[in-house]
Formats: structure tokens, C-alpha cells, sequence
């Protein structure tokens, strides 16, 4: 799994889960890419992970939404 941490100058910086960041060119990336999309590497290039990228997205909607809650 790979995370697209930003996009800038026509590239997506990725972060890998090994911890090593990756510029890839925005062409070599599917469509529809953006900050927080999650990546795979198949035998096709790369491709967007949808479900892990809406299940990381709602983990992460829950924790904000209980560190800014008032007690």
C-alpha cells in the first residue's frame, strides 16, 4: 500500500509503507489521483485502492471528530 502524501511540479510524492518516498510523474498514475489516495503497485502500473482509501478516510473522520469533541 502506498499513499499519495502531495502533488506538486506534476508529481505525486508517495509515501510507501517502508517509509521511503517516491516522486512518481503524474502520468504514470491513474486518474482521479489525489492527497490521501491510496495506491498498488500491480503487474498493470499503478492503481487506485478505493475501499482502503474510504475506510482510512472514515478512521480518520472518527478520530477528529472524538479529539474535537466537547466534553
Amino acid at each position: 500500500m502506498m499513499i499519495v502524501d502531495r502533488i506538486e511540479s506534476g508529481k505525486a510524492v508517495v509515501l510507501q509503507q517502508d517509509g521511503k518516498v517516491l516522486n512518481i510523474d503524474l502520468e504514470n498514475l491513474p486518474d482521479g489521483i489525489r492527497e490521501g489516495s491510496v495506491l498498488k503497485l500491480t503487474e498493470n502500473g499503478f492503481q487506485l485502492d478505493i475501499t482502503t482509501e474510504k475506510a482510512r478516510r472514515k478512521t480518520a473522520a472518527i478520530r477528529t471528530k472524538l479529539l474535537f469533541k466537547k466534553k
